[in-house]
């Protein structure tokens, strides 16, 4: 005799406190949206006290929103991400690549008084005096988050308050966030007295139990010592065994040295790991790379600065490829899906080809290079080679890593989306060795810095070039057509002239990214004719390319 089947529970039965306990556990906005469609009795309960709170991005001067928030706690224990903001989110600008810069606030009635960001600013009083009561509000508020899972710092300066009630101590105390996201660009100028920057608050540096930490800093620009993370790399090391994902750049413009991290890849294990992104003015060892890499097989996504090892990328790939008994032919990165770096450490990655590979950046294929423009100074690598016949990097070389990336890369078919650069002055026909190579991609990215284009830039070469990937669906042409609201309407025949000619020499061509924008085929006449009519919109480059508004207008037609 079958049993009966469950019953199922009636949300809506349960006591109201019950479901705004559920409903609180419940992270994703756009699940909150749904359930709320579900009936108006839970849009009432969700919207207002949910789903508006769920995500907040705001300027840090926005003091009213802490300070309301800071006596709400039922609502401030809603949030469940909570970013800051530059106090000008338009400069200088953030990519929207990497950071949400766009202001999400709750409907607070303050918020509508604080449109001008700055509105009730006492002018006569000092501007750190004001940042530490904004900031201290800031940190009350944090106290009622109680389901924080997500903090980001995108405001310049780096905050202000220290010790056991400054932004960093009240996060580890919350014990509930999981996701860091810091920019850290400290103002003046580190010289004399305590180092600025968030990378040297000890506060900061305590945090523990995280599984996200995504930091790029700007705080050793100014020092005079060699760049040293000792701190930093002390923290990963100890206070984040579960880290998932981790993304470290610095920024060290006036240094020609890197700071190390062999240490750090050398003595650490993550068993979950899935992101490494290791970027600029970072550098590492041949040896500890391997060793990293070789004990983190489940890493989906890779990025690599350039010297991560740097100038010893052949000894890098014949170690991480070493002769292992019954492991010759196994790639390292088994589940690796994208990977981006250079193309001489690609030629050493790809080695043994990575099946789940399907997106591929930061490459090149220039027949000659300039080994100056590919590597920092190393003072390793000058040490070990002192004795080496001098020679100028600065000075063009047949590459000597161009025909192993190619052969490699012909090896790896599942790479379908490839972004490539092409220096300034190169011929793009060196680009057609691609097709040869990897001609079912569906998107190609060719990134040329537009300074260094010439005006009368060649469309009719560039459709060549694209014609040779009959399966392209996406390129990345704000080479070609530029559509930004700033100079769209100032280019609006070049626009239209060479989008119908992309269309026409890509028949499955269905997005042009530009920058923050994209153009988007949303239809075509007389496909294959000669006159072949491509209609478009533009969108956000974070819009769907599905679907659309009817206030949108429509191009080609």
């Amino acid at each position: 005799m079958s049993s009966p089947a469950p019953r199922k529970l009636n949300l809506l039965s349960l006591p109201p406190e019950i479901v705004d306990e559920i409903v609180t556990e419940i992270p994703s906005p756009k699940t909150l949206l749904a359930l709320s469609k579900s009936s108006k009795s839970l849009a009432a309960l969700v919207i207002p006290h949910h789903l508006y709170f769920r995500v907040i991005r705001a300027s840090f001067l926005r003091s009213h929103l802490w300070e309301r928030l800071a006596r709400d706690e039922l609502h401030a224990a809603n949030v469940h991400s909570l970013t800051v903001l530059k106090n000008d989110a338009d400069f200088p600008p953030l990519s929207p690549d990497e950071y949400d810069v766009a202001e999400r606030l709750p409907p607070f009635p303050e918020s509508e008084s604080e449109m001008g960001w700055e509105a009730g600013r006492p002018l006569a009083r000092a501007q750190a005096t004001f940042d530490i009561e904004i900031e201290t509000m800031l940190v009350s508020a944090l106290r009622h988050m109680v389901h924080l899972n997500e903090f980001a710092w995108y405001r310049e300066p780096s905050p202000i308050l220290t010790g056991e009630d400054d932004i960093w101590s009240t996060l580890q105390r919350l014990k509930t966030v999981r996701n860091l996201d810091i920019l850290d660009k400290p103002s003046g100028v580190n010289s004399n007295g305590p180092k600025k920057g968030i990378i040297f608050s000890d506060t900061f540096l305590r945090l523990s139990g995280f599984t996200t930490l995504k930091l790029h800093s700007s705080a050793l620009e100014d020092l005079d010592d060699e760049p040293d993370v000792t701190s930093l790399i002390d923290m990963l090391e100890h206070n984040c065994p579960d880290l998932e994902s981790l993304s470290l750049s610095l920024q060290l413009y006036r240094h020609i040295n890197t700071a190390s991290v062999s240490h750090l890849l050398s003595h650490t294990s993550w068993p979950r790991l899935h992101t490494l992104r290791l970027t600029n003015g970072l550098g590492c060892s041949s040896a500890s790379l391997v060793q990293f890499l070789k004990a983190h097989p489940g890493i989906e996504e890779l990025v690599l600065g350039r010297m991560l090892p740097g100038r010893s990328w052949e000894e890098f790939g014949l170690a991480l490829h070493g002769a292992e008994e019954g492991a010759e032919d196994k790639p390292v990165l088994p589940r690796l899906k994208m990977l981006e770096c250079s193309s001489a450490q690609a030629a050493a990655l790809l080695m043994r080809p990575i099946e789940t590979l399907e997106t591929l950046s930061g490459v090149e294929v220039h027949d000659t290079i300039a080994l100056d423009d590919y590597f920092s100074w190393d003072d390793e690598w000058e040490e070990e080679h002192a004795e080496d016949p001098e020679e100028d990097g600065s000075e063009p070389i047949p590459s000597p890593w161009r025909d192993q990336f190619l052969t490699r890369l012909r090896a790896c078919p599942s790479v379908r989306r490839l972004g490539v650069f092409n220096r300034a002055g190169a011929d793009i026909r060196q680009l057609d060795v691609l097709a040869t190579v990897t001609p079912h991609l569906t998107r190609l990215d060719i990134t040329v810095v537009a300074s260094d284009l010439p005006s009368d830039i060649d469309i009719d070469h560039w459709c060549a070039l694209y014609a040779l990937f009959p399966s392209l669906h996406t390129i990345a042409a704000g080479h070609l057509v530029n559509l930004s609201p700033f100079y769209f309407h100032h280019m609006i025949q070049k626009n239209k002239d060479n989008i119908q000619k992309l269309a026409r020499a890509c028949p499955r061509l269905k997005v042009l990214v530009s920058g923050d924008w994209k153009a988007v085929i949303i239809s075509r006449d007389g496909v294959g004719k000669e006159g072949e009519l491509a209609r478009w919109v533009v969108r956000k480059v974070s819009e769907s390319e599905e679907g659309g508004s009817n206030e949108e207008e429509i191009y080609g037609s």
